[in-house]
């Protein structure tokens, strides 16, 4: 069975990197930037930004954008659209929505052991 399939829209103008959570004013300026028109099925509204994918469609990771409570719409790193069930989408946990920087620990081994010991001593 088909869970989701892929809406091949592109817009003309590239949206801000997909981590860093922008979003759009309105629904309706959602669907007129990706050139289509509002889908018929339900009153679509603008979902609360997320990181993740639908469960089992790993090539539909992206930000979830709009919804109407059934299907979703997520846009993906390249710009593309993504059209799933809602139900299947799983958001990210909260610490990679947040920071997508990557933490540089510079520690010896060493030192970190003669710390831990030092801890347990105590």
């Amino acid at each position: 069975m088909n869970q989701a399939h892929v809406i091949l829209a592109s817009s003309s103008e590239p949206m801000a990197h997909i981590g860093e959570l922008s979003t759009f004013p309105s629904v309706l300026a959602f669907f007129r930037h990706y050139r289509m028109p509002i889908p018929k099925s339900g009153e679509w509204r603008l979902a609360e930004p997320k990181l993740g994918e639908i469960v089992g469609v790993p090539n539909s990771r992206g930000k979830l954008i709009a919804t109407n409570g059934i299907e979703c719409f997520i846009v993906r790193e390249d710009d593309s659209l993504f059209r799933g069930h809602l139900d299947w989408f799983k958001a990210d946990k909260q610490e990679k929505q947040l920071s997508r920087k990557p933490r540089l620990v510079n520690v010896e081994k060493e030192s970190t052991l003669d710390w831990l010991w030092q801890e347990l001593s105590a």
